[in-house]
């Protein structure tokens, strides 16, 4: 049995539900975990007393939620977007809200994109570009030609510490697939970036939630997909293994789990850094600078 098995033996279970469901279920996610590994009093004060507002979406997390509609729901991306509001008023002049028949026009113009959100015709060519270019890509192509589900929410416990835990799968088949929205998605810079965004401790997280939802033997693929020209695209296989063949985000991941466990049981959310006097250490580009130093 191998070590994600042993890890998670509890009965998962599929809920369909909306985006905006899933993530207001206060169930454990991968991201909200991420957010206690980064600061446990930020993950207090967003999660529990809800005291500090999330994240604000930015124009690159935008961009990656298109991305993923226009690949995996292209219906629903279709009667998401709105046409841009037009630069000019119907006169051919700026537009001048003091002006009545402006106004009015303007509000013509919202109601007739209610149903979906305004995109600018570049964000609209990127996004085109993007989708063609991982269609372009035989290996992502045959992966989204699998049958299967977008955005497939799966809820589980995790016995070691009790905590209900939720994931939400990109697409749903006999191989998972998580696509990831990246300025480079060369290997080289693929991977520094699962470490700096932690992505090998949330493919711990998803996997724990598949593998007790479907068997230990599915495996998932990370599509990286890059957001600048030429928009290119990979399908990576994550290995976090050491030499001893022990997972990395398996390990930062239950070990977070732990400590996430600890907190909530003590209601204790201060940094470990705080309960002591830490002896810091400069880095050693520190010394290295200050030997080419001439003054």
């Amino acid at each position: 049995m191998s070590q994600a098995t042993k890890e998670a033996v509890t009965k998962a279970y599929h809920v369909a539900m909306s985006s905006e469901e899933y993530h207001a279920h206060p169930a454990l996610g991968a991201t909200m975990l991420e957010t206690f590994r980064e600061s446990r009093r930020k993950f207090h004060a967003i999660h529990i007393t809800k005291t500090m507002a999330p994240k604000v979406s930015s124009p690159a997390m935008r961009l990656g939620t298109l991305v993923h509609m226009r690949l995996l729901e292209p219906g629903r991306y279709i009667d998401a977007i709105g046409d841009p509001m037009p630069e000019f008023a119907p006169d051919g002049t700026i537009w001048n809200k003091r002006l009545k028949a402006h106004r009015e026009a303007w509000a013509e113009e919202e109601f007739k994109r209610a149903s979906g959100e305004p995109v600018d015709l570049p964000t609209r060519n990127t996004v085109e570009a993007i989708a063609q270019s991982v269609l372009n890509n035989r290996h992502a192509r045959r992966l989204l030609e699998r049958h299967g589900e977008p955005e497939y929410s799966i809820f589980w416990t995790d016995p070691a510490t009790g905590i209900e835990c939720k994931l939400r799968v990109d697409w749903w088949s006999s191989i998972p697939i998580d696509i990831k929205t990246t300025r480079d998605s060369s290997p080289a810079a693929f991977a520094k970036q699962c470490v700096d965004l932690g992505y090998h401790v949330k493919r711990a997280h998803y996997m724990q939630g598949i593998t007790a939802f479907a068997g230990p033997d599915l495996p998932m693929v990370h599509l990286a997909v890059g957001t600048e020209p030429p928009f290119s695209a990979c399908c990576y296989d994550l290995d976090d293994t050491d030499s001893m063949g022990v997972s990395l985000g398996l390990r930062q991941w239950r070990s977070a789990m732990q400590s996430l466990a600890e907190c909530m049981e003590s209601d204790q959310w201060d940094e470990p850094y705080e309960r002591q006097i830490v002896t810091l250490r400069l880095p050693g580009w520190a010394f290295q600078q200050d030997a080419y130093s001439f003054f």
